[in-house]
């Protein structure tokens, strides 16, 4: 059972199969049947919905980050919220973000929505179809 939170935690954070099948020393496809069992199914939308409720913070956290007068600081945060967004490539697509829209359960602060908008690529980026203008385009 500590094994496979650990599993969802790490899918949560956005470990991909190979890395957490790596780090547990089993094969990617028990990966895949324990990420796949409903109970971890669970653990992971409910850690995905408190992980967007933290989103109106971290942004704000960003904002004073991306001000610093220290450049190093500033790059740092500059590339993180350019990964999370899906902006910048990483090995892994943002589960939070790709859960908020997939299931659409959670609500995304007017905040979070005016910087998915104003990403050109926006819906391929999270990998839906969502009209995030809301105009029916």
């Amino acid at each position: 059972m500590q094994r496979d939170e650990s599993i969802a935690l790490g899918r949560l954070t956005g470990k991909t199969y190979a890395e957490l099948a790596k780090h547990h020393g089993i094969s990617e496809a028990t990966v895949s049947r324990v990420l796949n069992d409903e109970e971890v199914k669970e653990v992971i939308e409910t850690g995905a919905k408190l992980y967007a409720g933290m989103i109106p913070k971290a942004i704000s956290n960003y904002e004073s980050l991306l001000d610093s007068q220290d450049e190093k600081i500033k790059h740092s945060a500059s590339k993180d919220v350019l990964t999370a967004t899906g902006i910048q490539p990483s090995h892994a697509q943002s589960i939070v973000i790709q859960n908020s829209f997939n299931r659409q359960s959670v609500e995304l602060t007017p905040e979070v929505l005016n910087l998915l908008q104003s990403r050109p690529s926006a819906r391929q980026i999270i990998g839906c179809n969502l009209d995030l203008d809301g105009d029916g385009d």
